[in-house]
């Protein structure tokens, strides 16, 4: 019977024939560091603690197949919601459920295949990992550039979020009214940053020193600011049938970035556009 001809090893200049004992480990050196290890992809003790929990509340696979339960005993600690998407829940065990390997391996192909796993909707891990071990969150960025959307999509269930739309409808019931002076609302929304506990709060503040002296009144552990393109904030405002192009344009003309520790800066592409 014949047999396949061999081939030399890949690694440019080496004569060895594959697999080549020496550069195949270098290869599967280079990319387990270009991997990193279990606890940099976000796999330490925290994570084995939410997995021996979660496998001692759900320790038996109940994965649908095409006539029962599967029923077999769980063996992989799974994120009901992937925490590329939610991290906020990366450690939850809510979101938690025990599966064999074999549907596991399901339920990740099927993410893989797109569910989930679009690229517009991916964070990158060290924003994640901020994002998730900060109880209180200041979120700024132009108007119309998604500030609700990014709070609704990551701040955790139990954090209060105080938003100056929510203290607009509670004085004139319209959460986009322009009747009410700024001025008459800044003390409404200082008073509702100080409440104690996990917190999230939204704000426009161009200026690098407002972003500053709001994020110290609320005792913020980071801010985020999104850098939503100009153009997409017109475009949203209109689709909302609103007249924020004049705040939109002023905000664009007064933001300065900062290189403060604690602000993190994120783009459409980074957290998944809402438009």
């Amino acid at each position: 019977m014949p047999t396949k001809a061999p081939t030399p090893c890949a690694y440019p200049g080496c004569r060895n024939l594959a697999p080549c004992s020496t550069h195949d480990r270098q290869r599967s050196r280079q990319r387990q560091a270009r991997r990193g290890t279990a606890h940099q992809r976000g796999y330490g003790v925290a994570h084995q603690k939410w997995r021996r929990i979660v496998l001692s509340e759900d320790p038996v696979c109940h994965w649908p197949t095409d006539e029962h339960l599967c029923l077999e005993v769980a063996t992989v600690a799974d994120h009901i919601k992937p925490r590329a998407v939610y991290p906020h829940l990366a450690l939850d065990p809510r979101n938690g459920q025990g599966l064999c390997r074999e549907h596991h391996f399901a339920k990740t192909t099927e993410e893989a295949d797109g569910q989930y796993r679009n690229t517009r909707d991916r964070m990158p891990q060290w924003a994640a990992t901020l994002i998730g071990e900060s109880g209180r969150v200041l979120v700024t960025g132009p108007p119309c550039g998604g500030k609700t959307t990014f709070t609704e999509r990551y701040a955790p269930a139990e954090a209060e979020v105080v938003r100056m739309e929510d203290i607009l409808k509670s004085l004139t019931g319209d959460p986009r009214s322009r009747n009410v002076d700024e001025l008459e609302l800044r003390p409404l929304f200082d008073e509702a940053i100080k409440k104690p506990g996990d917190l999230w709060a939204e704000a426009c503040r161009p200026a690098a020193k407002q972003r500053a002296g709001l994020a110290a009144a609320m005792g913020a552990d980071l801010v985020v600011v999104l850098e939503t393109p100009q153009r997409v904030c017109m475009d949203r405002s209109q689709q909302r049938g609103t007249n924020d192009s004049a705040f939109i344009r002023r905000w664009f003309r007064r933001f300065e970035p900062s290189q403060r520790r604690g602000q993190i800066y994120l783009g459409p592409d980074e957290w998944g556009n809402p438009f």
